[in-house]
């Protein structure tokens, strides 16, 4: 058995004290022993917890450290609500949803007055209605740092996606809500189809051109189709993609071909700075 290491360091101090009062065996033990209890003092003191009055305060936590707790320990439905908040200010969403409100109440007005001229077979009321929501739906493809938007590390693609998908459902449930109302309105696939096709067009103009310049595509394309001449051929059926009624294979398939390129190409790149 190896010996204690502190009786090894002891036994020389030991013995020349000893020595010193009398060189004896009994006052060499007695030493061993007197610093041996010395030493198990010392141990059990070191172990020891310190009394409260000597214990130190405990340190605040970081800003940080709290934000990540409430991150990650808080109440999830709470964290979401608060970033769809900064979201949707971000993205001027109240002032896009007031312009909203207000087109669903001109066109219920004007259907109204126009004892339903406006109606299914009359789609340029419901169309003009279309396209001014989208372009004030448009406002909000872009942010308030559009480099900080376009150069982030996390693309945020399906989040994008959404953000179109999300307005396009917005505009289609106004219209639908003025047609419930008892006015003449076109159908509902067709409500959906112009939508679609609108806001794909304001996604791509966020895309090649930015957010504050996201208006003009659907702008261009509704001007051309209030004024160009009937189409007769397939290239100008397709220019006019906006009046036919639904169920039209070229006004679908444009509209379909728009939706997708919009957004995909805002999803991907992101509002253009």
């Amino acid at each position: 058995m190896q010996p204690c290491l502190g009786t090894v360091d002891l036994a020389p101090h030991a013995w020349f004290a000893g020595a010193a009062v009398g060189g004896s065996a009994t006052g060499w033990l007695w030493t061993i022993a007197a610093r041996r209890l010395v030493d198990a003092f010392r141990r059990r003191a070191h172990h020891a917890e310190p009394p409260p009055a000597a214990a130190l305060p405990e340190a605040a936590p970081a800003a940080e450290d709290e934000a990540l707790a409430a991150t990650v320990d808080g109440d999830v439905g709470d964290a979401l609500v608060r970033w769809l908040t900064l979201y949707a200010r971000s993205r001027q969403v109240p002032a896009a949803l007031a312009a909203l409100l207000i087109g669903a109440l001109a066109l219920w007005a004007l259907a109204r007055q126009g004892g339903g001229g406006a109606g299914a077979g009359d789609p340029g009321l419901p169309v003009l209605f279309l396209g001014a929501d989208a372009m004030a739906a448009s406002t909000g493809l872009g942010g308030q740092d559009l480099a900080l938007d376009r150069t982030a590390a996390n693309r945020r693609i399906p989040r994008r996606a959404a953000h179109v998908l999300l307005a396009a459902a917005v505009v289609v449930a106004m219209l639908l809500i003025v047609r419930a109302a008892g006015r003449d309105l076109p159908d509902a696939a067709f409500v959906v189809r112009d939508t679609a096709g609108l806001m794909g067009l304001a996604a791509l103009g966020a895309a090649l051109a930015g957010a504050e310049y996201a208006w003009a595509p659907p702008f261009v394309w509704l001007s051309f189709a209030f004024f160009a001449p009937p189409p007769t051929s397939t290239p100008m059926r397709v220019a006019s993609w906006l009046l036919p009624p639904s169920g039209t294979p070229v006004a679908t398939w444009t509209s379909l071909a728009l939706t997708v390129a919009g957004t995909t190409a805002y999803s991907v790149a992101g509002p253009r700075r």
